[in-house]
């Protein structure tokens, strides 16, 4: 993993945020202003608890954040995920102060810009540039959002983990067998099944074929 200093990272944003607008001088300094870059998050580093008043959004430089919780047997479940160049942040959006219900952690070593919520507000309502790139990154929250709500209301969850393949090629790309079976809701071997169709032919051959009832002639 490379070690990102702080106007390599600002610079990484930049080039990204550049890809949807023209940018002069001034956007550059307040990149430099506004966004604090945090020491490299360890694998499960978590970066928000739920329940804490810390108002920020984070830029992912290099590697993955999640926002998590636990289900009431205790396992982790994936809700939302940010890789390079997204932004998460810890209230449901940038006009209110309720925070989201989970934790924020590190899914990889990750490299993570910081800037506070209010800042990226006043700075939304003021610099054109500024609101372009936070509708860029609203949208793509949104549309991660709709994509998994809908799978998650495909009660048959063979179908569900194909349709993350289908629809979500880059999170498939990069996430984990357990981390797959954790954001879709279903048991590491259903995302095998559904990776490995020979897998899924013999499970189906295994299950018992209802009997047929012999009819009686009288």
């Amino acid at each position: 993993m490379k070690n990102f200093n702080f106007q390599e990272a600002t610079q990484y944003v930049y080039n990204f945020w550049q890809g949807h607008s023209p940018l002069t001088k001034s956007n550059r300094d307040w990149l430099n202003d506004e966004f604090t870059l945090l020491p490299t998050l360890l694998k499960n580093t978590i970066l928000y608890e739920e329940g804490s008043e810390d108002a920020f959004g984070y830029i992912v430089v290099e590697g993955m954040l999640a926002g998590v919780s636990l289900d009431d047997r205790g396992n982790r479940r994936i809700h939302r995920i940010a890789t390079g160049s997204n932004c998460m942040l810890t209230t449901r959006n940038l006009y209110t102060d309720h925070k989201i219900g989970m934790d924020i952690i590190a899914l990889r070593n990750t490299v993570v810009l910081q800037i506070p919520v209010d800042a990226l507000k006043s700075s939304k309502e003021t610099i054109k540039e500024v609101d372009i790139l936070t509708d860029v990154w609203r949208e793509k929250r949104l549309k991660q959002l709709a994509v998994h709500n809908a799978l998650l209301l495909k009660e048959n969850e063979l179908e569900r983990c194909k349709a993350f393949m289908l629809l979500c090629k880059e999170l498939d790309g990069v996430l984990t067998i357990k981390e797959r079976a954790e954001y879709l809701n279903v048991s590491e071997t259903t995302v095998k099944r559904a990776r490995n169709p020979k897998m899924a032919a013999r499970h189906q051959a295994k299950r018992p074929q209802p009997q047929k009832r012999k009819r009686k002639f009288k």
